[in-house]
């Protein structure tokens, strides 16, 4: 029996995982946006050799992250991320005040969660028709 249950958690944490990875970074365009900026010149720290894209996520009613916006990554910063607010009544965008949740992936498929770091605490929130500065992101690998 305690085969049985070691090998139904590992199965369990096994999915799990799978799920967290595969993380989408398809868009809903709503209408209503935010923009955030990372500048050139924007610290990043970690291994950004292989990063492709970054988004910046929100957590749905059912407690699952769905992109909200996404830009080609560039090392040297000097790209933008058109970031989607949620239409009255739906569950399709960022929230006013919601915290900004970042990620980032490769083409070969490796994930990365990433730490912003803004010009002020006020902007690390999503406000509708609003504009965020970022000048530091850190890249930690998704295992």
């Amino acid at each position: 029996m305690r085969k049985i249950f070691h090998f139904f958690c590992c199965l369990v944490l096994f999915l799990a995982t799978g799920q967290l990875s595969a993380t989408s970074f398809d868009v809903v365009n709503t209408g209503s946006n935010m923009t955030v900026f990372v500048t050139p010149g924007t610290t990043m720290s970690g291994d950004v050799s292989q990063v492709d894209q970054v988004g910046i996520f929100y957590t749905s009613d059912g407690g699952e992250l769905v992109c909200a916006g996404v830009g080609s990554f560039d090392v040297a910063g000097g790209f933008q991320i058109t970031l989607w607010g949620s239409e009255a009544g739906a569950d399709n965008g960022m929230a006013a005040g919601e915290a900004l949740t970042w990620k980032a992936k490769t083409s070969g498929g490796a994930s990365y969660d990433v730490s912003a770091t803004y010009t002020s605490d006020a902007m690390s929130t999503y406000s509708l028709n609003s504009i965020s500065y970022v000048v530091g992101l850190a890249f930690d690998i998704d295992e």
